[in-house]
């Protein structure tokens, strides 16, 4: 008999396979991922994660170029066309940054240590 483990990665309380990951980096969050479509489930989620959001997002605005992960979401939502009207759109943007952006980072270390190891 045969076992097949897959691997998972927790994302903010969320966990995600490899093929998950891989449609949210080359899709995007606004493509209804499940657990991160309803504006009350991202505003428990922001408010349950706010701290470790913006800390990270604080740090990829540094090395994006952005003063700062606060600036980086609005500079975001404004390229996208979105109008910052409310708190609470801002913070679903932020949740779907950082999750776009930790998939990213996650299949980057996982392609690191696959080449690695070859």
């Amino acid at each position: 008999m045969t076992t097949i483990t897959m691997q998972t990665f927790d994302i903010l309380g969320h966990e995600f396979d490899m093929d998950a990951l891989n449609d949210i980096a080359k899709y995007g969050m606004a493509h209804c991922v499940p657990g991160f479509v309803h504006s009350s489930d991202l505003h428990d989620i922001y408010e349950e994660h706010e701290d470790t959001i913006m800390a990270y997002l604080d740090e990829q605005a540094f090395d994006l170029g952005e003063d700062n992960g606060f600036r980086m979401v609005l500079n975001c939502m404004d390229r996208l066309g979105i109008e910052y009207d409310t708190l609470q759109i801002f913070k679903e943007h932020a949740v779907w940054m950082f999750v776009e952006l930790s998939a990213v980072q996650l299949l980057q270390a996982v392609q690191l240590l696959r080449c690695s190891s070859s």
